[in-house]
């Protein structure tokens, strides 16, 4: 499963081009189920409704009865075999899945060549649209890991490109529409060498993300920063998080970051009043989040899976439960709404659906 993996990013410029009102509505600063993104991994492999989840496993959409557990593709034609991409479940190299507002949107290959699209689809699988081109691939560079976040509206967007050189480039973070328009406005920019955008979080009227590049063509210095995006206002503002600590989630007026090799942390809207709620030493990890807890798992820097560590923790820093030993067959989580937890054995390609509690239990 893919994750979040929160390390130290670096910024050498960054200008936030947002000024002025917007044509957003207000859904109030409370979570709106139908308007807000669902947060549990930045990478956003999986969605949940009411009925069931959605993944993205190989080259096709599965829909996951809460019911029955059963996966199936996502497909709505009769007597499709799902063998090829005639099947409204398939897309060419999917890499992000959302629902919102009673559709499922998904980032995948384009119609066109070299190009990356979104797609809008039913959430039974019975129609589907390429709606529009996201970016096109640059021959100039390896690859790109795109952040894409719909909240409240609307989509964004950075496409944060793998250099093959070190020349200083622009990355932009973008507000578009969840339409066929063209129609894009810039959020912020950061210019420098490796520029980076990561949306972390969003709550109510607020997108929270951060920005970074290395401060010396070498790659020997770096920085990173925080920042809040006020949708109403079109507006944004630096936060005074503490240097080297990325923002994971905020709640009521505590801002909560995560660093390598120190754990949770939380600081009030002035970067004072630290409180240090989970000490996790292991140097490199992946973070997860939903409404009420924070999953922290040490597979990038396990040295073999008896190694492996899964620790969940609620906002005081009080350990709910903690999963050991796993073997090499043990499924991954790739979704929990505080509730329940949605796991996946990649090997196997099959699900389970759990209490949070239960994964303790797990092998």
């Amino acid at each position: 499963m893919k994750k979040i993996i929160i390390a130290a990013y670096i910024l050498l410029c960054i200008c936030l081009t947002g000024c002025g009102g917007t044509n957003q509505k207000d859904y109030g600063e409370n979570y709106n189920q139908e308007q807000d993104a669902q947060n549990f991994s930045m990478i956003r492999n999986a969605a949940a409704t009411e009925n069931g989840f959605y993944v993205l496993q190989d080259q096709y959409v599965y829909f996951i009865d809460k019911k029955s557990k059963k996966a199936v593709p996502l497909c709505g034609k009769p007597n499709c075999k799902h063998k090829d991409n005639s099947c409204n479940a398939h897309f060419t190299h999917p890499e992000n899945i959302q629902a919102y507002a009673g559709n499922l949107y998904v980032v995948a290959g384009g119609s066109e060549e070299l190009t990356c699209s979104l797609y809008r689809i039913s959430l039974d699988g019975s129609q589907r649209e390429e709606l529009k081109v996201l970016f096109r691939y640059d021959s100039g560079d390896s690859g790109c890991s795109l952040d894409f976040t719909i909240h409240r509206g609307y989509g964004y967007m950075a496409v944060n490109w793998m250099q093959k050189d070190r020349e200083k480039k622009t990355q932009t973070l973008y507000q578009i529409l969840l339409d066929s328009s063209d129609e894009k406005k810039e959020v912020a920019q950061v210019t420098g060498y490796v520029p980076l955008i990561h949306v972390n979080e969003t709550r109510g009227n607020h997108i929270y993300f951060t920005t970074s590049c290395y401060l010396d063509k070498d790659g020997t210095e770096e920085e990173l920063l925080n920042y809040e995006w006020n949708i109403l206002e079109g507006s944004s503002k630096k936060l005074n998080i503490p240097k080297g600590e990325a923002l994971l989630a905020v709640r009521g007026e505590r801002y909560f970051c995560y660093q390598d090799g120190k754990g949770l942390r939380s600081y009030d809207e002035n970067g004072k009043n630290e409180k240090k709620l989970f000490e996790w030493q292991y140097e490199i990890c992946s973070v997860c989040r939903d409404e009420k807890y924070i999953y922290f798992d040490n597979e990038p820097c396990a040295d073999s899976v008896s190694d492996r560590r899964i620790m969940v923790v609620d906002y005081d820093g009080n350990v709910i439960c903690e999963r050991k030993n796993m073997t090499e067959n043990s499924p991954e989580i790739i979704w929990s709404d505080s509730k329940q937890v949605l796991l996946q054995n990649i090997e196997k390609e099959t699900y389970q659906i759990l209490n949070l509690k239960e994964i303790s239990t797990l092998k």
